[in-house]
């Protein structure tokens, strides 16, 4: 079950997009994420399975499933 991080972040949701700021990071990190990702990253908590984050949870929210290892790498960043 991936967990993405959630201490030393700064989140904020706009539209389109979710920007994550990395306020551990020495380089100070910001990531853009579109909805794809955003949805993918709030899937990775720990309780929800890779497969039921790439494919049930985005297909009945995006219509479109998405490969594994494109949930690996958005929980894994």
């Amino acid at each position: 079950m991936p967990a993405a991080r959630q201490e030393g972040l700064l989140v904020r949701e706009l539209n389109d997009e979710t920007l994550v700021y990395d306020l551990f990071n020495i380089g100070h990190k910001a990531h853009c994420l579109n909805s794809t990702a955003a949805l993918i990253w709030k899937y990775c908590d720990g309780q929800t399975s890779e497969s039921d984050s790439g494919s049930k949870s985005l297909e009945a929210e995006q219509d479109h499933a998405v490969g594994s290892r494109v949930v690996r790498f958005v929980c894994s960043s």
